[in-house]
């Protein structure tokens, strides 16, 4: 009887760590997952401009890096568009230019700065129009929310670790602002 109970309960002891390991180790990938639920290090745009202007160059400095390597050339030609939209669980993009693959970002707006992304669409090089990007929560009325522009690293899935927002030749970010609406 104890031999018995001993070998079960090395067995549960082994399946346990055996599904552990499984779960640690798989590759999950999902294209257009919805946004990491974290605080970005981004801050609001100090001349409370919305998108940056389509014809300007980012240029990210000098020691920013990407996996080691120094980050790709930005965008010459990138813009983006969003309008104020009813409270709801998904945002509406009217436009997007995008001069490399990238992801449309949906950040909520906290003390001033933008904060938790809700939401991510990941496009490939090009201009989109009327895109719908799904939420992990609604939106709220009468609060503002933000869409950033991040490049995407390769790998085809959004983090905010590792995909860096799109900015401007004077560093600023190629965003856009809305006003979620009260619903009718």
């Amino acid at each position: 009887m104890t031999k018995t109970i001993t070998s079960a309960l090395i067995g549960f002891v082994v399946g346990i760590l055996a599904a552990w390991a499984w779960v640690a180790l798989s590759d999950r990938t999902n294209t257009d997952a919805p946004a990491q639920d974290t605080a970005p290090d981004i801050t609001l745009p100090e001349n409370g401009s919305e998108a940056a202007p389509a014809d300007e160059t980012a240029d990210n400095g000098e020691g920013d890096t990407l996996n080691g390597d120094a980050l790709p050339e930005q965008p010459t030609t990138t813009a983006l568009a969003v309008s104020d939209q009813a409270a709801g669980t998904e945002v509406v993009i009217t436009q997007a230019t995008l001069e490399r693959d990238g992801w449309i970002v949906v950040h909520e707006e906290g003390d001033g700065v933008i904060g938790n992304a809700l939401g991510a669409l990941r496009r490939d090089a090009g201009t989109h129009e009327t895109l719908s990007i799904p939420l992990l929560r609604t939106t709220q009325p009468a609060q503002r929310y933000w869409v950033v522009l991040y490049t995407d690293n390769g790998d085809r899935q959004f983090s905010l670790a590792d995909d860096v927002p799109v900015r401007t030749t004077n560093n600023e970010l190629i965003s856009s602002s809305f006003t979620a609406l009260p619903l009718e």
